[in-house]
């Protein structure tokens, strides 16, 4: 499997939405200058959301990072920021991590200071997962849980170099709310943009109505028979809703996100939306599709008062 379908199996084995970045491209090297890259994997971690990349082929891996292997997944187990540093915690599945980057174990840059900083860290981090009491605290213990050869820590510069694809998998926990829509394209609703942008809005779209800011994570599954085996493309997109649907009276509202066309029976999204209204447009690529569909929406379970959305076009 490649990394570029990592997203898509998690998709369908966790049902939950599952992202992969592609650290080569052109838009997250623009996203890793302007540090919003590191800022969306940090906040992934820091979640406890499922994280983990895929290594460049032996033959691309930069010099003196033969110790990795190419082409292979490692779990991200933290990703932090400590005096101007930026540090990943990776895990090897294979179960021992013989790394010799700049941040290995026996490197002169593991000062006293610096190590008890990351271990205060990580016990406070454990702390909130409720996995190790904060009091008593046995720093020996906590030390080897966190510095052993099971697991390695880079600089974010090292990761950059080595890592092709960065995948994310979120999963939800109890404070987490969720809206789950099931609905399907027919004959009258299923217009390809492509093919007929004058017909677009007979897709189905739905209303989104926010009363604070949040972030939200979108899931849209093409629910297909078993015995199909075409291949569709499908799509969403989020446009702000400024009284009209997507092309009332020939009007597109302004576009806010979008999830890509893609022929995967699964897209993901996530994005913070602000206050205010939404339109949804789920579309399929065909003309006369006729297949069902769910639409999931993740968002903070205290926003449950601030939220409507329903279906707004018949």
């Amino acid at each position: 499997m490649t990394g570029y379908n990592i997203d898509f199996a998690l998709r369908l084995i966790t049902g939950n939405p599952s992202f992969s970045y592609n650290v080569l491209s052109d838009e997250i090297r623009f996203r890793i200058a302007d540090n919003s890259f590191w800022l969306e994997l940090q906040g992934f971690v820091e979640k406890g959301f499922l994280c983990g990349g895929v290594t460049l082929p032996s033959e691309e891996l930069p010099r003196g990072y033969e110790a990795i292997s190419g082409q292979y997944g490692y779990a991200i187990l933290d990703a932090f920021e400590l005096d101007g540093k930026k540090l990943l915690q990776l895990s090897n599945p294979k179960g021992v991590a013989d790394w010799n980057g700049s941040w290995a174990l026996n490197s002169r840059k593991w000062t006293s200071r610096f190590k008890g900083m990351v271990l205060q860290r990580f016990i406070k981090r454990k702390s909130r997962e409720k996995k190790i009491k904060e009091k008593p605290l046995i720093l020996t213990s906590v030390s080897k849980e966190l510095f052993n050869d099971k697991s390695f820590f880079v600089s974010w510069e090292e990761f950059i170099k080595c890592f092709e694809i960065v995948f994310a998998s979120i999963s939800f926990d109890n404070s987490w709310s969720y809206i789950r829509i099931l609905d399907r394209w027919s004959e009258k609703h299923s217009i390809g943009s492509t093919f007929c942008l004058d017909l677009l809005g007979q897709n189905p779209q739905y209303l989104l109505r926010l009363s604070e800011g949040m972030e939200v994570f979108f899931l849209l599954i093409l629910q297909l028979p078993v015995s199909e085996k075409k291949v569709r493309k499908i799509g969403f997109s989020i446009h702000k809703y400024e009284g009209k649907l997507v092309n009332e009276n020939g009007v597109v509202p302004s576009l806010v996100a979008i999830g890509r066309y893609s022929a995967e029976k699964a897209i993901s999204l996530n994005c913070t939306l602000n206050e205010g209204e939404y339109v949804i447009l789920v579309t399929a690529y065909e003309i006369e599709q006729d297949n069902s569909f769910t639409l999931t929406m993740w968002y903070p379970k205290k926003n449950n008062k601030s939220i409507y959305l329903s279906r707004h076009n018949n």
